[in-house]
Protein backbone atom coordinates (compact mmCIF):
# COMPACT_ATOMS: atom_id res chain seq x y z
CA UNK A 1 0.00 0.00 0.00
CA UNK A 2 1.60 3.27 -1.08
CA UNK A 3 -1.27 5.55 -0.02
CA UNK A 4 -3.90 5.55 2.74
CA UNK A 5 -7.58 6.41 2.95
CA UNK A 6 -10.54 5.36 5.08
CA UNK A 7 -11.89 3.31 2.16
CA UNK A 8 -8.55 1.53 1.80
CA UNK A 9 -8.49 0.76 5.52
CA UNK A 10 -11.98 -0.75 5.30
CA UNK A 11 -10.92 -2.80 2.27
CA UNK A 12 -7.85 -4.08 4.15
CA UNK A 13 -10.03 -5.13 7.10
CA UNK A 14 -12.34 -7.02 4.74
CA UNK A 15 -9.39 -8.68 2.99
CA UNK A 16 -7.90 -9.62 6.36
CA UNK A 17 -11.11 -11.37 7.34
CA UNK A 18 -11.32 -13.16 3.98
CA UNK A 19 -7.68 -14.25 4.16
CA UNK A 20 -7.90 -15.61 7.71
CA UNK A 21 -11.10 -17.51 6.89
CA UNK A 22 -9.63 -19.00 3.70
CA UNK A 23 -6.28 -19.81 5.35
CA UNK A 24 -8.02 -21.63 8.22
CA UNK A 25 -10.04 -23.69 5.73
CA UNK A 26 -6.96 -24.52 3.64
CA UNK A 27 -4.94 -25.48 6.73
CA UNK A 28 -7.78 -27.69 7.99
CA UNK A 29 -8.06 -29.34 4.58
CA UNK A 30 -4.30 -30.03 4.50
CA UNK A 31 -4.21 -31.23 8.11
CA UNK A 32 -7.10 -33.63 7.48
CA UNK A 33 -5.03 -35.04 4.60
CA UNK A 34 -2.17 -35.68 7.04
CA UNK A 35 0.01 -32.64 6.38
CA UNK A 36 1.27 -29.90 8.67
CA UNK A 37 -0.02 -26.45 7.73
CA UNK A 38 -0.09 -23.02 9.32
CA UNK A 39 -0.27 -19.42 8.20
CA UNK A 40 1.09 -16.10 9.32
CA UNK A 41 -1.44 -13.97 11.18
CA UNK A 42 -1.22 -10.65 9.32
CA UNK A 43 -2.08 -8.74 12.52
CA UNK A 44 0.69 -10.21 14.71
CA UNK A 45 3.16 -11.55 12.14
CA UNK A 46 3.21 -14.83 14.07
CA UNK A 47 1.98 -18.34 13.23
CA UNK A 48 -1.80 -18.45 13.63
CA UNK A 49 -2.16 -22.09 14.66
CA UNK A 50 1.25 -22.84 16.14
CA UNK A 51 2.64 -22.06 19.58
CA UNK A 52 3.56 -18.51 20.55
CA UNK A 53 6.92 -17.28 19.30
CA UNK A 54 8.84 -14.01 19.50
CA UNK A 55 9.68 -14.34 15.80
CA UNK A 56 7.48 -12.35 13.45
CA UNK A 57 6.99 -11.98 9.70
CA UNK A 58 5.03 -8.85 8.88
CA UNK A 59 3.90 -8.01 5.33
CA UNK A 60 7.00 -5.96 4.49
CA UNK A 61 9.49 -8.43 6.01
CA UNK A 62 12.63 -8.76 3.89
CA UNK A 63 12.09 -12.55 3.73
CA UNK A 64 9.21 -11.95 1.31
CA UNK A 65 11.90 -11.19 -1.28
CA UNK A 66 12.50 -14.98 -1.35
CA UNK A 67 8.91 -15.37 -2.60
CA UNK A 68 9.39 -12.93 -5.49
CA UNK A 69 8.18 -9.72 -3.86
CA UNK A 70 10.00 -6.39 -3.92
CA UNK A 71 10.29 -4.38 -0.71
CA UNK A 72 10.87 -0.63 -1.14
CA UNK A 73 11.92 1.52 1.81
CA UNK A 74 10.36 4.95 1.31
CA UNK A 75 11.89 6.37 4.46
CA UNK A 76 8.62 6.80 6.33
CA UNK A 77 7.44 3.27 5.57
CA UNK A 78 8.11 0.15 3.54
CA UNK A 79 6.03 -0.91 0.54
CA UNK A 80 5.73 -4.46 -0.77
CA UNK A 81 5.02 -5.02 -4.44
CA UNK A 82 4.41 -8.01 -6.69
CA UNK A 83 5.80 -8.33 -10.21
CA UNK A 84 2.28 -8.70 -11.68
CA UNK A 85 -0.03 -6.74 -9.35
CA UNK A 86 2.40 -4.11 -8.14
CA UNK A 87 1.32 -2.58 -4.83
CA UNK A 88 -2.33 -3.56 -5.46
CA UNK A 89 -2.05 -6.86 -3.58
CA UNK A 90 -2.99 -8.29 -0.20
CA UNK A 91 -0.12 -10.47 0.99
CA UNK A 92 -0.92 -13.58 2.97
CA UNK A 93 1.49 -16.40 3.73
CA UNK A 94 0.63 -20.06 4.31
CA UNK A 95 3.18 -22.83 4.97
CA UNK A 96 2.84 -26.60 4.65
CA UNK A 97 5.00 -29.69 4.36
CA UNK A 98 2.87 -30.99 1.45
CA UNK A 99 4.96 -31.31 -1.70
CA UNK A 100 4.22 -28.77 -4.42
CA UNK A 101 3.46 -31.57 -6.89
CA UNK A 102 0.95 -33.24 -4.52
CA UNK A 103 -2.56 -33.30 -6.07
CA UNK A 104 -4.01 -31.29 -3.17
CA UNK A 105 -1.50 -28.47 -3.69
CA UNK A 106 -1.98 -28.60 -7.43
CA UNK A 107 -5.73 -28.20 -6.95
CA UNK A 108 -5.30 -25.33 -4.47
CA UNK A 109 -2.86 -23.46 -6.72
CA UNK A 110 -4.70 -24.04 -9.98
CA UNK A 111 -5.30 -20.68 -11.68
CA UNK A 112 -8.89 -19.57 -11.51
CA UNK A 113 -10.64 -16.82 -13.34
CA UNK A 114 -13.65 -15.00 -12.04
CA UNK A 115 -15.76 -12.39 -13.70
CA UNK A 116 -17.41 -9.65 -11.66
CA UNK A 117 -20.80 -11.37 -11.84
CA UNK A 118 -19.43 -14.59 -10.29
CA UNK A 119 -17.69 -12.65 -7.50
CA UNK A 120 -20.88 -10.72 -6.74
CA UNK A 121 -22.82 -14.01 -6.45
CA UNK A 122 -20.31 -15.38 -3.89
CA UNK A 123 -20.89 -12.45 -1.48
Amino acid sequence: MSAWSVDMELEREELLEQFVTAAQEICSFLQEAGFWADFIDPCSGRPFLGPYTNSTMFETDERYRHFGFTIDDLGCCKVISHHIWGTHAYVGCLFTNAAYNHPIIQELTEPRTYDEEECDQED
